[in-house]
């Protein structure tokens, strides 16, 4: 099977990556990886001994842009873009692959063009949802169309992504929670001691991640008589750290210096989760919320805002905390219930590791995904 990269994905979609390559063999799956630049992304799979070769030209990023540019985008870009289709399609004619296995709607376009008339399969793993709100909708119609024309199956992450493919795309859709090594993440965490009243939120400094409304919370319960500290844990995003002054100004704002740190990049974070007593979602958009079952495989209890696809993750008050999006107060009072009731802190933990194990663990991603792979090659 041949997955075409940029070579310089995010995070999130790096860290999906790297499970499916390390654990392939429990699915019998054998991954070769195509780049079309040498990003972090590339390096870390072929420190982790992947077969990653460098096209050339540039695939653009993950998410599509806006759809009155789209037609200049392609225009400026076409050169590079030219190299890297250039790159699969000689690989592909030298190699041939049942399988080409995207992860990026740009790269499913390119990939799509360069398997024409060779006998593949072209798969797009969803790692985001289309934006249902710009041009009145019609950008998730026009997007979802392409999805249509270029896919043979298209793996939605969670139940939000697929919800937010239009019309023809939405019958190519497979539905595969995205992989965790839950196994591996408690072994690494073994041992690890609780920080009393600690309390981490994990994610780019992003404004789409809402890391305001945890500070905010932070300051309802100092002034309830909580005193805590919340751990941010992520480097900056792509508004060239404006998210992060707004941040710091917010927290001098409040008088929470004392209270409130900057970790940065830390990978993986998996101990300082684990160090927690609870770890926070505040995003109202996450297409997955991988941060949610890492957390959960950590031992630490998850309060989430209920809204997008950690809704989907998450049983209230079971296998953790809901709270009303973009509510600080309403995430002060799950906080406090955490944090006044040791009892309810471990109830939740236990049954979000067990669900953990029993439905995001790797052996499951793995079957779900050989299944829409075997769909999308059996089909005419």
């Amino acid at each position: 099977m041949t997955v075409v990269i940029t070579g310089s994905e995010g995070f999130g979609v790096r860290t999906v990556l790297l499970t499916q390559y390390r654990h392939a063999k429990q699915g019998g799956t054998n991954f070769s990886y195509l780049a079309s630049q040498d990003g972090d992304c590339a390096k870390a799979l072929r420190a982790a001994g992947a077969s990653v070769r460098i096209i050339g030209g540039q695939i653009a990023p993950a998410r599509p842009g806006h759809i009155v540019l789209f037609p200049l985008f392609w225009l400026f870009r076409l050169p590079r873009l030219y190299r890297a289709y250039a790159g699969i399609r000689r690989i592909l004619r030298e190699t041939p692959s049942e399988i080409l296995y995207t992860h990026s709607f740009y790269s499913l376009a390119i990939g799509r063009l360069a398997a024409r008339g060779l006998p593949c399969r072209v798969i797009c793993h969803m790692h985001r949802d289309l934006d249902q709100t710009r041009l009145g909708g019609m950008q998730r119609i026009l997007v979802s169309l392409a999805l249509a024309a270029s896919a043979d199956r298209l793996v939605a992450i969670s139940d939000f992504v697929a919800a937010s493919v239009w019309g023809p795309a939405r019958r190519k859709v497979c539905r595969v929670d995205n992989a965790v090594d839950v196994r591996g993440i408690i072994a690494a965490v073994h041992g690890v001691a609780k920080i009393p009243r600690r309390i981490v939120i994990v994610g780019r400094l992003q404004a789409r991640k809402k890391q305001q409304v945890a500070i905010r919370a932070i300051k309802i319960l100092r002034e309830r008589g909580i005193e805590c500290d919340l751990e941010m844990i992520g480097g900056r995003g792509r508004a060239s750290g404006r998210h992060e002054r707004t941040l710091r100004d917010l927290i001098n704002a409040l008088d929470l210096a004392d209270r409130v740190c900057f970790a940065g990049v830390v990978s993986p974070p998996y101990r300082r989760v684990a160090a927690a007593i609870a770890c926070v979602s505040c995003a109202t958009r996450e297409p997955f919320g991988l941060a949610v079952i890492e957390a959960a495989a950590c031992g630490t209890a998850v309060v989430a805002a209920d809204a997008g696809a950690t809704a989907e993750l998450i049983e209230d008050r079971k296998t953790g905390l809901l709270f009303r999006a973009d509510d600080p107060v309403a995430l002060a009072d799950a906080l406090e219930d955490i944090l006044r009731h040791n009892a309810l802190a471990a109830s939740l933990t236990e049954t979000a590791r067990r669900r953990a194990l029993e439905r995001y663990d790797i052996p499951e991603h793995l079957r779900a995904l050989r299944r829409c792979f075997d769909a999308a090659l059996v089909q005419p």
